[in-house]
């Protein structure tokens, strides 16, 4: 058997993930105030630099039902 073998999950360096967008360089609906846009900004940099963690509890991995 021969594939890419992709890697999936919170500590996956290199991978970055993925950009959603609003619109055309626009992450967030203009109603957003500019204050919790920064704010997100500085958490998405900590996240990834790897300055802020994310420890995964048992009710995380939850089902959903």
């Amino acid at each position: 058997l021969f594939g890419d073998f992709v890697q999936y999950g919170y500590d996956t360096a290199p991978v970055t993930g993925a950009a959603l967008m609003y619109d055309e360089g626009k992450p967030f609906n203009p109603i957003v105030p500019e204050e919790v846009v920064k704010e997100l900004d500085d958490l998405a940099t900590k996240f990834a630099s790897g300055e802020l963690k994310i420890e995964p509890t048992e009710d995380d991995a939850r089902s959903g039902s």
